[in-house]
């Protein structure tokens, strides 16, 4: 299982075993803090070029950290489908994430062991 995005991330280190490793094409700021997550976790670290990140996840928007580690069916909750399948239009369109918009919108957390524990104030659920 290939991930991204910082909190996806974090989670992921917290939930992995041995069999994990955590790429990255920088090392400060928040890819430091995953750097630390992980090293903690005793789960690898590499050094990649941001041209060997968007092949590991197949896109450009990987922020300078891509995870990689077997696939656990807790996360498959979170798939909202295949890029191989669908556009990507598609995808964002989807049933799936359209009902996990909503539900960030309205700061449900509920259905997120990631969003339950997010303590960064996003600017569509401060109240």
């Amino acid at each position: 299982m290939t991930i991204t995005g910082f909190h996806a991330i974090a989670e992921s280190i917290e939930r992995s075993g041995a069999h994990a490793c955590l790429f990255v094409a920088r090392r400060g700021g928040r890819v430091g803090d995953l750097i630390t997550r992980a090293q903690s976790s005793k789960i690898e670290v590499r050094d990649a070029t941001d041209a060997e990140l968007e092949r590991l996840c197949g896109h450009r928007e990987h922020r300078g950290a891509v995870f990689v580690a077997d696939s656990a069916p807790e996360h498959e909750r979170y798939e909202v489908g295949s890029a191989a399948d669908a556009t990507l239009a598609e995808l964002w369109n989807s049933q799936a994430m359209t009902t996990w918009r909503a539900r960030h919108a309205a700061a449900d957390w509920s259905a997120s062991p990631a969003c339950r524990t997010c303590v960064q104030a996003l600017p569509e659920t401060r109240r």
